[in-house]
């Protein structure tokens, strides 16, 4: 399955790709920009950071942790947000705490992601990208 979030709508949708069809909506997150998955579905939404239940489709959680010129990304013990600032923030799932937040010298958005035990993130109008081993 495929999320997708709709910030027109202000919902994500779930998508079956090899059926062709739209199989799940979840409302109510106003201008709903970036999913990420790991055991939820995760989704930066104008108030903040949502988590939300894959099975019921419902809102389960949500942070004040914003990632409006940034992206996000989801592992299974974390939630990294990545914005111009602070640069990067990192959400524990399983108490919905920011446990940490990186700085640096730029204040340009960008993405994250996480690979080969490091979680890397951008910032390409500074063209720089970082690697963090956490």
């Amino acid at each position: 399955m495929l999320w997708a979030a709709c910030p027109l709508d202000d919902v994500v949708v779930r998508v079956d790709p090899a059926g062709r069809q739209v199989t799940a909506r979840a409302g109510g997150l106003e201008k709903a920009r970036w999913v990420a998955a790991a055991d939820d579905v995760w989704v930066a939404f104008d108030d903040g950071l949502a988590r939300i239940d894959p099975d019921t489709k419902e809102v389960r959680d949500a942070v004040d942790v914003k990632a409006r010129d940034g992206t996000l990304f989801a592992t299974d013990d974390a939630v990294w947000v990545r914005s111009a600032d602070p640069f990067l923030r990192r959400v524990d799932p399983a108490t919905m705490e920011l446990v940490e937040e990186i700085t640096t010298d730029s204040r340009a958005g960008g993405a994250v992601t996480v690979a080969s035990d490091s979680v890397w993130a951008s910032a390409p109008d500074d063209q720089v990208g970082y690697r963090i081993r956490p």
